[in-house]
């Protein structure tokens, strides 16, 4: 093709776009390598090939609501839910729901956190809007029992 042909400019055009994509998807690259970076424990969080495993923090009895340690199981609970998906802490969720029970949280989202035929997607949501629900009814219970001992 001669240089001068007028489908250069559009084959100009299209070779620049490409370009301009490749160097976007590149940075995306880079930037979710750092990320993955700076959260190590998703890393270790992997079996290899095979299905992935219930991580270790997960087993046995989640911390007592509104501790530090709850606060911080939670919050390795919710990025291994976002990682893995639900189906692969079904044991945390079901300790999650009966402790929300427990507790007296009163949220709809329990009952569909606790249903297993609803979409992952849904249950996953519905994780976080009970680890929420538990943090304010941790705090109510604080402020009372602060209130009652002031008085």
């Amino acid at each position: 093709m001669h240089p001068t042909s007028p489908l250069s400019p559009a084959l100009d055009q299209l070779v620049a776009d490409r370009i301009a994509s490749l160097h976007a998807d590149a940075t995306a690259i880079r930037i979710a390598r750092q990320a993955r970076a700076r959260r190590p424990w998703r890393r270790q969080l992997r079996t290899g090939r095979g299905p992935v495993a219930e991580p270790v923090f997960l087993g046995g009895r989640p911390p007592t609501v509104g501790s530090p340690d709850f606060a911080r199981w939670s919050g390795l609970l919710g990025a291994h839910v976002a990682e893995h998906g639900i189906a692969t802490a079904e044991r945390a969720v079901a300790a999650i729901v009966r402790i929300a029970l427990r507790r007296g949280a009163t949220t709809p989202a329990l009952s569909v956190l606790g249903d297993r035929e609803e979409p992952s997607v849904v249950r996953e949501r519905a994780l976080g809007m009970v680890l929420g629900e538990l943090a304010r009814v941790a705090r109510r219970a604080e402020s009372v029992s602060g209130e009652s001992s002031v008085a």
